[in-house]
């Protein structure tokens, strides 16, 4: 027995086309959701990617790596004369990347730091980047070279908070730790 081709289309399109098109459907609200900020069981914390510089007469020799962290940016100044280094603890309250060996680095150095997708309650944030002897330091050792900048995170629309990359967050490694 032959089937028409009316009904072979037919049940091609019941059995195979329409499944296709919901899986279709479904893919792209899932990858437009992941595209912007999902508050849903994401870790706390923005993120920013740019360049690091070295300022006049910073050298790279006799330091280990080069050691970036981000933590919300108060609402005073920074003094960089006598400079507050916060400890990045609790959930949302910062973030540290492990270091970067310096013998494979050259600079200018890019970097990305985040906690990838998330939200926060802070829109400012400041990074420090340091050249580091150690290698278990959460912060820069007196003597050792640093720079900091302030950054803003993006609001997240109708999710709330601040989240997503910031992207161009450049620095330069322009003073000392007392």
């Amino acid at each position: 027995m032959t089937i028409p081709p009316s009904c072979a289309r037919s049940r091609l399109v019941s059995t195979v086309v329409r499944p296709f098109r919901a899986a279709v459907a479904l893919l792209s609200l899932a990858t437009a959701g992941l595209g912007g900020c999902v508050p849903f069981g994401d870790p706390a914390g923005p993120g920013a990617s740019g360049e690091i510089s070295l300022g006049a007469g910073v050298e790279t020799e006799g330091f280990k790596s080069l050691a970036l962290r981000a933590t919300p940016a108060s609402d005073g100044d920074f003094d960089p004369t006598a400079p507050s280094f916060p400890d990045a603890d609790g959930e949302g309250s910062g973030w540290y990347e492990s270091r970067h060996d310096l013998a494979e680095a050259t600079f200018p150095f890019e970097y990305s730091i985040s906690e990838t997708l998330g939200t926060t309650p802070h829109q400012r944030w400041r990074l420090f980047a340091w050249l580091s002897k150690g290698v278990d330091e959460s912060r820069p050792a007196s003597g050792e070279p640093y720079g900091t900048v302030v950054f803003e995170v993006e609001d997240c629309g109708s999710f709330g908070d601040y989240c997503g990359v910031t992207r161009t967050v450049d620095l330069a490694i322009d003073k000392t730790a007392p």
